[in-house]
């Protein structure tokens, strides 16, 4: 009896891991049935033209990874589950809960899933607004990251690229291209203003863009002063001189009108117009500073988002992809800062220095 009792429980526990092995394989296969290839959410072409070399699903027009939109989340953010999707992105938060507290603006959504950290919520936001949509990150009760964004239509879409189009066109010369595209996984279309080079122009890549501009006297504190500075006859204001003043923007204006240039070597001297390297006036909506061994001087250049230029001027702090871009007095100092561009794609068209 011992022994027939024995095998008998014996039997009952093969019989039991078998199917506890049974369960563990099912779910396995069940897992790789929701697992779906992995894809990147293209923006579809919407436009009639696209630019040379980018048709539909050729490039990452809005690379956002797998994201699904929750579009009932306005009304009831912690009861909708969020859809069935074939991939999350890496450290995201799936449960449904994790919208409570968020506030949405009305006609705004937000994605389904949540992050940890903000500076992942951040990078989704970046992408949303390269494609000229409003989006934002919010903190939710739970103390993880949501992303909101308010989704376009393609009306919507060309109507905002038209306009802005139209500012952009440098000389009345047409260099700039409209691309709009629809991505299907935000419900939303986006657009983008693209710049191809001319034909007989280089592309020269992306260059940083920053401001200088005339220094003006009254832009700085009356004192300290210095009297009979290094060229010059007189007294003047330390800081107009030096610091953000005429040193660093190369040239300013004293509120009698003098043009005060910076020789070098902590010397001024005084002169009709601001000069540029080449040895001509410094004008705005002309006049760029390079470094000549990235851009050769007198050399015609397109700036995205700025137009057309001439590069006639250098600068101590301009190195490599970087341009200076000459305001004179349209822009004050303060002002200037605030123009700074980074990642501003630059054609340009080489020729002698003549001018």
């Amino acid at each position: 009896m011992l022994l027939s009792a024995l095998s008998e429980e014996k039997q009952g526990l093969a019989q039991f891991a078998l199917g506890v092995l049974l369960i563990v394989a099912m779910l396995a296969w069940w897992k790789t049935q929701q697992a779906g290839p992995d894809e990147q959410p293209v923006l579809t072409a919407a436009a009639d033209h696209t630019p040379s070399g980018e048709g539909e699903g050729s490039s990452d027009f809005l690379a956002l990874g797998a994201l699904a939109v929750d579009t009932e989340a306005a009304a009831a953010p912690a009861e909708a589950p969020p859809p069935e999707f074939p991939e999350e992105p890496e450290g995201s938060t799936p449960q449904p809960p994790c919208h409570q507290g968020i506030n949405l603006p009305p006609g705004w959504r937000v994605l389904t899933r949540c992050f940890p950290a903000r500076e992942v919520a951040n990078d989704i936001v970046h992408r949303l607004r390269e494609v000229n949509l409003h989006a934002t990150t919010e903190k939710s009760d739970m103390g993880v990251y949501a992303v909101r964004y308010q989704p376009i239509t393609e009306a919507e879409a060309r109507a905002e690229g038209n306009a802005a189009l139209a500012l952009r066109k440098p000389r009345g010369s047409d260099i700039y291209q409209l691309d709009v595209r629809q991505d299907k996984r935000i419900d939303s279309y986006g657009w983008r203003i693209t710049m191809p080079c001319p034909t007989g122009w280089h592309d020269s890549g992306s260059f940083k863009l920053t401001a200088y501009v005339l220094a003006q006297e009254r832009d700085f504190p009356a004192k300290p002063k210095i009297k009979d500075p290094c060229g010059l006859k007189g007294t003047y204001p330390h800081k107009f001189l030096f610091g953000e003043g005429v040193r660093l923007q190369g040239s300013g204006i004293t509120s009698k009108g003098q043009i005060i240039h910076f020789k070098g070597k902590n010397c001024f001297e005084e002169l009709d117009c601001p000069v540029a390297r080449i040895g001509r006036c410094a004008q705005t909506n002309r006049t760029i500073a390079v470094d000549p061994k990235v851009i050769s001087l007198g050399s015609e250049v397109l700036i995205e988002d700025i137009g057309y230029r001439i590069a006639e001027d250098t600068g101590g702090a301009i190195r490599g992809a970087h341009i200076d871009v000459y305001y004179g007095t349209s822009l004050r100092l303060r002002q200037a800062w605030a123009h700074t561009r980074e990642n501003r794609k630059v054609c340009v068209k080489p020729r002698e220095m003549a001018l």
